[in-house]
């Protein structure tokens, strides 16, 4: 999954979920995306044969612990643009059939 970093930043700062708004979190976020940002992956486990489950194979970007709300929210986004499946908590999307199963994952998989 590519996501511009300065729109990964902008959405960081504007949900304030992972980081604030102070100037040290703003110098700590600058420095995580010149120095500390690196590709993960995203695995998806089958809970139901038309139901996935996130999980996320660790490979270091500083000091997060797993998915957060900016790594999923493109996927939930691209779900609903495309008619594809629907987001049923956190980590987990359901999908119709198999063919929108198949599709999130020519898209998303890793």
């Amino acid at each position: 999954m590519v996501i511009e970093v300065e729109q990964m930043s902008k959405i960081i700062i504007q949900t304030g979920r992972r980081i604030g708004k102070s100037w040290l979190n703003r110098q700590i976020l600058e420095w995580e995306v010149k120095y500390g940002m690196q590709e993960f992956k995203i695995v998806w486990e089958e809970k139901s044969p038309l139901v996935l489950v996130a999980t996320l194979r660790m490979m270091p970007r500083g000091y997060e612990l797993g998915l957060t709300e900016v790594d999923v929210y493109p996927l939930q986004e691209w779900c609903q643009e495309h008619n594809c499946g629907i987001r049923t908590s956190f980590d987990t999307f359901k999908f119709k059939n198999k063919k929108e199963k198949t599709m999130f994952l020519l898209r998303w998989g890793s």
